[in-house]
């Protein structure tokens, strides 16, 4: 019993010791977006989505910039084949552009898992759901960390006898990211 307290009473002091976890280290970020497919903006050659986001970060600063990516390995189940799966693929958000049109301030995600189900009968009209985890990041996002969660509506279809697609999504962001530097 006595070397029980004991153990506690170290790990006590050695938790009041340890320094403090700075609010500041961690941030919330909440955003809003709007893409096309095929994508207006290619972050990198085989983006499929991408177009227009919006950031906020801790509710306070508010980044205007663009987005694009892919699903990863696609995979199609259920009834009607319906409910996509997508592993593997990646988004990357970007902010500042440059004159010479690269970005300052991207950060890029690895989509862990995501889920796209179309409703019977209405085949490339649904939501997408994915859990994704930052992978990278330039300037304020180079040491970045976290996972972020992109929810959103999506229309999409084949045109021109199914060889060109055209679709349409809306994405929401939110989650929490790690050492994100100020803004300069």
């Amino acid at each position: 019993m006595r070397k029980s307290l004991f153990a506690i009473a170290i790990a006590l002091v050695a938790a009041a010791a340890a320094p403090a976890l700075r609010a500041q280290d961690f941030v919330s970020v909440r955003g809003l977006g709007q893409a096309m497919l095929p994508s207006v903006v290619h972050l990198h050659e085989n983006d499929g989505w991408g177009g227009t986001m919006y950031l906020t970060l801790d509710g306070k600063e508010v980044l205007v910039g663009v987005f694009s990516g892919q699903d990863g390995e696609v995979t199609w189940h259920g009834p009607e084949g319906l409910n996509g799966i997508g592993k593997g693929g990646t988004l990357t958000f970007a902010f500042n552009r440059q004159p010479d049109g690269t970005y300052k301030d991207t950060f890029t995600t690895f989509v862990v898992n995501g889920s796209f189900p179309s409703p019977k009968g209405q085949l490339g009209f649904g939501t997408y759901q994915g859990s994704h985890r930052i992978v990278s990041g330039t300037g304020r996002f180079a040491n970045t960390s976290g996972n972020i969660l992109v929810t959103g509506a999506f229309v999409w279809f084949p045109l021109a006898g199914g060889t060109q697609e055209l679709g349409y999504f809306n994405p929401e962001v939110s989650g929490v990211l790690t050492n994100v530097a100020p803004p300069e």
